[in-house]
């Protein structure tokens, strides 16, 4: 847990980066700028209609270096933006162009969404496209996209309802209305079932009518269960099941409302990502090591490790225990055949007694070698 005394350094330093570091971080963009010039870095397309359907915009840079140039690959900020580039060596002298394209689909009001071109030699650039999306009018099938049954939409089928502690409750809901011009009787029927989520619908809905179904998952009785817990069920009506499912999940933690935080365990990785940077594409299995301490006065039990069916793996083990004070070392192997990009990654999860962060990532990456 920070104390005072780091909160302030924190906050010293965010000032520092705010004023001078901040000269240094413009300065710094400003030499690399001049790589890969761009007639501007940043285009408005001003106030374009949903409607219309996706806008593009060509981005032209020239090489203002002594040696070839090549553009290895380009992250956008947002999967409404896409692109379209040579990979081929710009030359010195030469002009790249680099094609911005933004979907406006469901994306009404003001976007900013950023470009980031990724060069030879680990050079960057970034570029981004703006402006207003004026939203189209919407439909009962925009509000509700989701048919289910009988005339029965809904407005989502998955929710992720983060963590809810053992003893208590913790409720979303699903919005619907009744399409049709007949009565719905409904009826859900798990294909999943964890037995401590409770799905509260009506037993009627008249035609027109509107309303939400209340998901509950319900911990307040006592169970062993930690980590992911996951549901899945239609609905039903006049012998006819639904024709999308909807999933339910939820991370179960320790029950936190008892815990002294100021002896509380303290679960501290060496490290949260491991990344294995450039890989060539036959590597094989991947392997490092992470320490998990423990920095505070009570033992630290690892309740609960995500088991994947991908391709990585940690062989830290539910039940583990670390002293106050002590530590454990274990492994993450990452299979990288399992993944078929040449950009890999992946995440565990794993539930400790930690009252402050009880649910953490072990995050692995890598990237293949190009040919």
């Amino acid at each position: 847990m920070k104390t005072p005394t780091n909160i302030f350094r924190s906050l010293a330093a965010v000032l520092t980066l705010m004023t001078g570091g901040f000269d240094g971080l413009v300065t710094a963009t400003a030499q690399q700028s001049q790589v890969l010039h761009f007639e501007h870095s940043t285009w408005n397309f001003g106030d374009i209609r949903e409607i219309d359907g996706t806008v593009c915009h060509t981005f032209r840079a020239t090489n203002l270096t002594d040696l070839p140039i090549v553009i290895e690959r380009i992250y956008t900020s947002c999967g409404c933006t896409s692109t379209e580039y040579s990979t081929h060596p710009i030359k010195p002298g030469e002009m790249a162009e680099v094609k911005v394209c933004f979907d406006p689909v469901g994306r009404e009001g003001e976007f900013d969404k950023r470009v980031n071109i990724i060069l030879n030699g680990n050079r960057r650039e970034t570029i981004s496209v703006c402006g207003v999306v004026e939203g189209r009018p919407r439909t009962v099938e925009d509000e509700y996209p989701y048919y289910m049954v009988s005339g029965l939409r809904v407005d989502n089928t998955t929710f992720g309802m983060g963590t809810v502690q053992h003893g208590s409750a913790q409720s979303t809901v699903v919005n619907y209305i009744n399409t049709s011009e007949q009565e719905i009787r409904p009826r859900v029927k798990f294909t999943k079932r964890s037995g401590v989520l409770r799905v509260t619908l009506p037993e009627r809905i008249a035609p027109g009518e509107r309303g939400q179904i209340t998901l509950t998952y319900d911990l307040t009785i006592e169970n062993k269960l930690y980590g992911n817990v996951v549901d899945k069920f239609t609905i039903e009506s006049a012998g006819k099941h639904s024709a999308f499912p909807i999933y339910v999940a939820v991370i179960a933690v320790e029950d936190m409302t008892t815990a002294d935080i100021e002896t509380a365990p303290v679960a501290r990785f060496s490290k949260r990502l491991c990344d294995w940077g450039v890989v060539a594409p036959d590597c094989g299995v991947l392997h490092q090591t992470v320490t998990l301490t423990n920095n505070g006065d009570e033992k630290l039990i690892v309740r609960w490790v995500e088991q994947k069916d991908t391709g990585i793996l940690v062989t830290l083990r539910p039940g583990t225990i670390v002293p106050a004070g002590g530590s454990t070392t274990f492994e993450v192997t990452l299979d990288t055949e399992h993944y078929p990009m040449a950009e890999i990654y992946d995440a565990v999860g794993i539930v400790t007694n930690d009252p402050i962060q009880p649910y953490r990532q072990i995050k692995a990456q890598a990237r293949r070698e190009m040919k």
